[in-house]
């Protein structure tokens, strides 16, 4: 019994933490989205996750909308991909990177927002 007990939290804890920053505040919204309107390139990244393949992304625009239920709210980005496909694709902040010199540096650290980064990729990877 304490181990299917175990497993259930264990199974809880790890889905929490793969959307830890994907709904946030309308503030944490605008903030997120001032500050990403700034960077050219964007590392997709998240090392606890069953799919944590790096993903580059070149900007095209950042943006932010309301949730369905209206309470919180989502950052996307559109952009282009390695492939040269152009992508919407929701952010989860923690798990957002931006390149300074050759590091990459999380977003959701980076704006003083809680969060667990899990793993952090060493460097930004060159598209």
């Amino acid at each position: 019994m304490k181990s299917l007990i175990l497993s259930i939290f264990l199974f809880i804890v790890g889905f929490a933490q793969a959307d830890q920053l994907a709904w946030i505040t309308e503030a944490q919204a605008r903030k997120a989205a001032e500050f990403l309107r700034t960077q050219e390139t964007l590392l997709l990244f998240c090392g606890c996750c069953d799919n944590h393949d790096a993903q580059i992304i070149q900007v095209v625009e950042i943006g932010f909308e309301a949730t369905s239920g209206g309470e919180y709210f989502e950052v996307f980005v559109v952009g282009v991909d390695p492939l040269g496909n152009e992508v919407r694709i929701p952010l989860d902040l923690a798990y957002v990177y931006f390149k300074k010199r050759k590091k990459a540096v999380n977003v959701g650290k980076h704006l003083g927002f809680e969060c667990d980064v899990c793993t952090k990729p060493k460097r930004f990877l060159n598209p």
